[in-house]
């Protein structure tokens, strides 16, 4: 049995495309949500990466340490999960508005709007997947350096 939903859907885009558009939205309101605690996470350990850097600090004024890990790793890699959640957190966002506009060209029967919000999600994928590859190929280097 179709629903409102479904019904404005199937005649708005082709059947082979979207064949459950209210299951398509839902995973794309849960990436979304899934981005969002991704990014409070890396807010989190950068804000204990604050933490360690005071702790180390302490304790090298105690014991006049000159321990080049409380010189500023710590603030640095405080920095780092800083600048990953701010990059997280804009497609997160992007993604939100994306499907919240998918949702309204649905529930309006809006064929034009529908067709240029799947192309916003879609561009957030390709984001994705751009920066998931400069991650990897990151990673791969610094592997390479280690060795």
């Amino acid at each position: 049995m179709k629903n409102e939903f479904t019904s404005s859907a199937t005649r708005l885009l082709p059947a082979r495309r979207i064949e459950n558009p209210e299951n398509t939205l839902k995973w794309a309101y849960t990436l979304a949500i899934a981005g969002f605690a991704l990014t409070a996470l890396f807010v989190a350990l950068g804000s204990t990466g604050i933490l360690w850097a005071d702790t180390l600090s302490y304790y090298s004024r105690i014991t006049q340490s000159t321990d080049p890990a409380s010189d500023g790793f710590p603030l640095l890699i405080t920095l780092a999960f800083l600048a990953v959640a701010v990059v997280y957190f804009f497609p997160a966002y992007y993604l939100w508005g994306a499907c919240g506009r998918l949702l309204s060209a649905f529930r309006r029967g809006d064929g034009a709007s529908l067709r240029r919000t799947n192309g916003a999600v879609k561009v957030h994928f390709v984001y994705m997947a751009i920066l998931l590859s400069i991650t990897i190929g990151l990673v791969a280097i610094l592997m390479m350096q280690i060795k």
